[in-house]
């Protein structure tokens, strides 16, 4: 019995991350600063409890998944994002995020959002949020590719 209905496997939560992604993009371009705050925060969760699924049907040796998540601030700034917001503060590791905020510049001035909204790692590196969702998906695409879980 499974309590998440159209969603059968890593292949089916990988496609919803895609369109969470379009929900992002979306939330941006009609200057919805509630719609965005919830598609970061459903895409976020996604695409950290897509290790999740991955890890627990075995398809992958455990170090495999600790290996992309090291490689990859995006997928750790999903991690981040993902459990501030579930458990409200990290407390049980060190995040790598600072925070999530947006920069207003006059050229990117955006009404009701104010600016363009990126992701803040600890090292100061920065990641507009739909620059920071494609590249966590194509981290994703390739890993799930690479270990024949993705066609």
């Amino acid at each position: 019995m499974s309590l998440v209905h159209g969603l059968a496997g890593p292949e089916d939560l990988f496609s919803k991350l895609e369109r969470e992604r379009q929900a992002i993009e979306s939330a941006v371009k009609t200057n919805s600063d509630v719609q965005l705050s919830d598609a970061i925060f459903n895409f976020s969760v996604s695409a950290y409890h897509l290790r999740d699924w991955i890890a627990a049907l075995n398809l992958v040796p455990p170090q495999d998944l600790l290996s992309l998540f090291a490689t990859h601030q995006e997928l750790q700034a999903c991690r981040d994002i993902a459990n501030s917001a579930k458990h409200f503060q990290i407390e049980r590791y060190s995040p790598t995020t600072q925070d999530v905020y947006v920069s207003a510049t006059a050229a990117s001035y955006v009404p009701g959002i104010g600016g363009r909204v990126k992701i803040r790692m600890l090292d100061g590196r920065k990641f507009e949020v739909c620059d920071w969702a494609d590249t966590s998906i194509g981290a994703w695409r390739a890993f799930m590719t690479e270990h024949k879980i993705l066609k």
